[in-house]
């Protein structure tokens, strides 16, 4: 799932849970309702202006919109970078003669 898919799906979440339609939050925010449609199936990429209006609207945080669960953070650490697939690590250290 992308960050536009998530975003979206929270705010058809929010938006539902304050018994809005698609045409009072276009209005609340000043966008039209096939743009706020696009918003929630994660079509479009939205605006931190926007965004910030959606989660005023809502009367909730911007955070509340844009967080993800922590398991998918830590699935995506873990597989990327050379080291991540390593089970082994070995560190040496040199020491030089001093002149």
């Amino acid at each position: 799932m992308t960050i536009r898919e998530h975003v979206g799906k929270r705010i058809h979440l929010y938006r539902i849970k304050q018994n809005l339609t698609l045409e009072q939050l276009a209005i609340l925010i000043g966008k039209t309702p096939s743009t706020i449609s696009k918003y929630e199936l994660g079509k479009i990429s939205i605006d931190l202006d926007t965004l910030s209006s959606i989660a005023n609207a809502l009367n909730i945080s911007i955070q509340q919109l844009v967080d993800q669960p922590s398991t998918e953070r830590k699935k995506r650490r873990a597989t990327s970078g050379y080291f991540s697939l390593k089970s082994r690590y070995f560190v040496y250290q040199y020491f030089s003669p001093m002149r």
